[in-house]
């Protein structure tokens, strides 16, 4: 899962330096990898790994906020599984308190101008 959560962020990241600024991606590529990373949550549940957080649920949840950081007007499709996985994940006490506390460090050349 660590492995899948790196290719989607590689893909992310190549997608939105194309000439389409990653709509492929956004329409068709991301869909694919929720709907994958869906069955892989439905099967162990409640994350990646079974019932506590591993290295993988923290890697994968990185490559869905980055993808949700350089598409932010795009409507990426996903599940009410994986909505409620990530809900999960950012409010859990520490990972809640860091989120609150830190300091993105944006790529503009990746983001949408605002």
């Amino acid at each position: 899962m660590a492995c899948t959560a790196a290719d989607i962020w590689d893909e992310a990241y190549a997608a939105r330096k194309k000439p389409d600024n990653g709509v492929e991606f956004t329409q068709k590529r991301y869909p694919t990898w929720c709907n994958h990373l869906h069955a892989c949550l439905e099967n162990k549940g409640p994350y990646f790994a079974g019932k506590e957080p591993s290295y993988a649920d923290f890697a994968l949840l990185n490559a869905v906020r980055v993808v949700q950081f350089m598409f932010p007007r795009e409507s990426l499709s996903t599940t009410a599984l994986l909505r409620r996985w990530q809900t999960s994940m950012q409010t859990r006490p520490r990972l809640a308190a860091f989120l609150a506390s830190c300091e993105p460090v944006l790529m503009e050349n990746l983001a949408h101008a605002s």
